[in-house]
């Protein structure tokens, strides 16, 4: 009898060694609709039969009647508003949570049909994972709990729950007598985006999953971290960034019982963008200058001017210290002889205004000299012509020579730093003007000298 006790106890064993369904991830900080949309998920590695269990705290003030079966290596997703507090993710069993999860921390007790404690979580001294700004959850992870981006009815990453163990045949015994080995089956992921981005501009990534053989597969999950704190979920996604910086992207692809991740760089510079020169009236044009070191995208970027809009198209680049000149026949815009016009981010909001007014002649327009705008010869494309001065345009050539005459030097220089174009024809007509008029002058003094003398010399013969 004692032998076939310890006979029957060395098969039992195995089934007290750990519990046959764990609390496996916990979002007591809701999600970012709502506080209220807390979520519980259990993982089975055996599979289990969850009729007459309960989940509770220990306080009671939560106590959830569990009903249903987790497959093995299965899930069991337990929600407490509705069905749509995890996106996409059916829920096992939505039910009321009590009073809801405290953020200060719980202890969750899960028992089974006969009563005993199955798994316990404490929490009474706070909860060790999950962040209430991210809403990242608490995920199991081995014997520890780590934060991370929600993975509800899917694998935590890092591995942190193990797929059941599956029975095959022992291999034969080879003649060599050398052993096989296992070749482990693994995923890889990819992400897909540019190297560079501006602060306040929506940056555009793409995650790719690569299955055992190396052909891209979809996966189950995508889930994104910026290094900046926030996250996302989905094959293709984008993100904003608020300040300037080198961000460390981050990927986690979960397909099935594997997953794998993928991780980048992406420096984000200042905005160094700008409305730079603009012409108006007939054939409108607006210039545009990347002022940066680098090239970027500008795809989504929006030109604003007297009640219409132009975003350009995906694909648009700017190469670094370079000008993008937009005509009216691609944005539609027509510019009238005075106003303003805005350059926005791909999220609306305003990155640059170019206020304008005055009149132009032909062949000029308004440019930017430093925070002011003024009237320039048109250089639409080129960085030459763009002065810091004021542009007149020249004056005939016989009234400009009276001017310059009838001033003095002083003014005469103030004239010439004013003044950007000047013929060199007219340079000459003034030397000439100046020689002759002060060649009748010299002329008529040395005919009064001579009457002078003359007259002089017959007083002096009568004496």
């Amino acid at each position: 009898m004692a032998i076939l006790i310890i006979f029957l106890g060395l098969f039992a064993l195995p089934f007290f060694a750990e519990a046959s369904v764990i609390i496996n991830e916990i979002a007591w900080m809701g999600t970012s609709n709502s506080a209220q949309d807390e979520w519980i998920e259990l993982y089975s590695a055996s599979g289990a039969n969850l009729e007459g269990w309960i989940l509770k705290t220990a306080d009671d003030a939560m106590n959830i009647s569990l009903s249903g079966t987790i497959p093995a290596g299965g899930y069991f997703l337990i929600e407490r508003t509705d069905d749509s507090t995890v996106p996409n993710v059916s829920a096992d069993l939505v039910t009321p949570f009590g009073s809801g999860l405290s953020n200060s921390g719980e202890v969750l007790i899960l028992i089974n049909a006969s009563g005993s404690e199955e798994n316990r979580v404490d929490a009474s001294g706070g909860w060790p994972a999950g962040n209430n700004v991210t809403k990242d959850t608490m995920q199991k992870s081995g014997n520890d709990w780590i934060t991370a981006p929600g993975t509800p009815k899917a694998q935590n990453p890092g591995g942190a729950v193990t797929p059941p163990p599956s029975v095959s045949p022992s291999p034969p015994l080879s003649s060599s007598g050398s052993s096989s080995t296992f070749d482990e089956k693994k995923i890889s992921a990819e992400i897909i985006a540019h190297e560079t981005g501006i602060a306040g501009a929506e940056i555009l990534f793409e995650g790719k999953a690569f299955g055992f053989d190396g052909k891209e597969i979809i996966a189950q999950r995508y889930i994104w971290s910026f290094g900046d704190g926030d996250f996302a979920n989905g094959r293709k996604v984008s993100h904003t960034f608020k300040f300037p910086g080198i961000y460390q992207i981050s990927l986690n692809v979960l397909s099935g019982e594997f997953s794998a991740s993928a991780y980048d760089s992406l420096e984000i510079m200042p905005s160094e963008l700008s409305i730079s020169e603009a012409g108006p009236e007939k054939d409108s044009w607006i210039e545009i200058k990347n002022r940066g070191p680098k090239r970027v995208e500008i795809a989504g970027w929006i030109v604003e001017a007297f009640g219409k809009n132009f975003a350009f198209p995906s694909g648009t680049f700017m190469a670094a210290n370079s000008f993008l000149v937009l005509t009216e026949e691609i944005s539609g815009i027509n510019l009238l002889d005075a106003g303003e016009i805005l350059l926005k981010y791909p999220s609306g909001q305003e990155a640059d205004s170019f206020l304008y007014s005055g009149n132009l002649s032909n062949g000029q327009s308004f440019t930017r000299i430093g925070e002011d705008v003024k009237i320039t010869i048109a250089t639409p494309g080129k960085e030459e012509g763009k002065i810091a001065q004021r542009v007149l345009i020249p004056t005939p050539f016989t009234k400009t020579t009276e001017t310059i005459s009838q001033k003095n030097p002083a003014e005469d220089i103030s004239v010439e730093a004013e003044t950007k174009i000047v013929p060199e024809t007219q340079t000459a007509q003034v030397s000439s003007s100046f020689f002759s008029k002060n060649g009748i002058y010299w002329g008529l003094s040395a005919l009064g000298l001579g009457l002078i003398a003359a007259l002089g010399f017959l007083a002096s013969k009568r004496i």
